[in-house]
């Protein structure tokens, strides 16, 4: 039996990554939750490349924020090195996800759950311009 591919949402910070998924036969996107943005992180993500058998991984990117670019441009050339050829990074547009996430959870403060979700508005947002 083939196991499902999926497709995942990333909201790229200075602190934390958050990351959701959505299954190939499956619309519902669910989070994974975050981790922290440090050296460590290229490891456990390889782990979850592996586990959610990773198609197409889409990265939120600021479209007036040119020093934010250049750290997830950065963050991309780092994924590179542990994702196969086979599976496809995109960026995606990511103003007011971080908004839209504080509104679901009812507040503005940011932090590690706001970057979950902000992942999962990401991918939604893809997956609606698809």
């Amino acid at each position: 039996m083939k196991k499902n591919r999926s497709i995942l949402g990333i909201d790229w910070g200075s602190k934390y990554i958050g990351i959701s998924y959505k299954l190939s036969d499956n619309e519902t996107i669910l989070p994974i939750g975050y981790m922290i943005n440090d050296a460590s992180f290229l490891f456990y993500f390889g782990e979850v490349l592996i586990k959610y058998n990773v198609e197409k991984i889409i990265i939120g990117y600021p479209n007036n924020n040119e020093k934010i670019q250049e750290s997830i441009d950065n963050f991309i050339k780092q994924l590179d090195l542990i994702v196969s050829e086979d599976v496809e990074i995109i960026k995606q547009n990511e103003d007011y996800s971080t908004t839209k996430a504080g509104e679901i959870m009812g507040n503005y403060r940011k932090n590690e759950t706001t970057d979950t979700i902000a992942s999962m508005e990401i991918l939604k947002e893809y997956l609606d311009e698809t």
